[in-house]
């Protein structure tokens, strides 16, 4: 029997343009809830690669219309950061609005701090 724990990897995606913010509306078990374009580390891709596809896949961005949204997202949304703290009920998550504190103080880490494994290419 195998015990060994493996951790499911989710990554969200903070984007602002002008003092506002990209989230999603997105239909959840508890209805349509906020959320940062988010999802999980699929077989076979790194963490900044899972970031860019679904933030592709829930906003279309690279604004081509021919993209579809990534399923049960309602709407794409830019809102600042005091509205965003306004609707901390709606959010799908308390991870939101830590996202957003987090980037507003400044709290980044340059990209090549996190390494994939060769072997996940495979």
């Amino acid at each position: 029997m195998d015990t060994r724990w493996k951790p499911n990897v989710t990554v969200a995606a903070v984007i602002v343009h002008n003092d506002r913010f990209l989230l999603v509306e997105e239909e959840t078990p508890n209805g349509v809830r906020l959320n940062n374009p988010a999802g999980h580390l699929d077989c076979g891709e790194s963490p900044e690669q899972a970031c860019r596809r679904e933030t592709l896949e829930e906003t279309a961005y690279h604004f081509d219309p021919d993209c579809i949204l990534d399923t049960g997202i309602v709407r794409t949304l830019w809102m600042s950061a005091d509205e965003i703290r306004a609707s901390a009920a709606r959010h799908r998550s308390p991870l939101v609005v830590q996202c957003l504190e987090d980037f507003l103080s400044g709290r980044r880490y340059p990209t090549d701090l996190i390494h994939t494994d060769a072997g996940v290419f495979l």
